[in-house]
């Protein structure tokens, strides 16, 4: 797989950083996959002909993975979706759930919206209310 990595993307990289770069390309493809990352930018990055020197990266994680990869990633707090705060009923089912062995789960999504999600058995199932029509004064 290195040697495509040379052949295809290495095509205008001086001969004796190719091996180096190319053993790092795989790796940070592999550890990329391994541990659910859903970005990744390194910028500025430095090859010699020893190694490669990250400078500087930014990187996010897909918190849906959590569940596999919580071993890998140790603590890892997710900001509120959407970057907004927790509604007081968000907060009251995450601590109902940080005490039960069961999975408690609660996204207020528009908290004077027609559509609900609701979590029945193993699956989600979407409930839907009329809401009638509304005046506004």
């Amino acid at each position: 797989m290195e040697e495509i990595v040379t052949q295809q993307l290495l095509v205008h990289v001086p001969d004796e950083k190719k091996e180096v770069l190319a053993s790092f390309i795989m790796g940070l493809f592999n550890l990329y996959e391994d541990l659910y990352f859903t970005y990744l930018e390194i910028n500025p990055l430095v090859v010699t002909k020893d190694g490669v020197h990250v400078l500087d990266m930014a990187a996010k994680i897909d918190s849906a993975a959590e569940y596999i990869c919580k071993p890998k990633w140790g603590d890892v707090e997710f900001p509120p979706p959407f970057g907004r705060e927790d509604y007081p009923e968000e907060a009251y089912i995450a601590d109902l759930d940080s005490k039960s062995g069961a999975s408690l789960k609660l996204t207020v999504l528009n908290p004077s919206g027609c559509i609900w999600t609701m979590v029945a058995g193993g699956g989600a199932s979407v409930v839907y209310r009329f809401c009638g029509a509304r005046i506004l004064v």
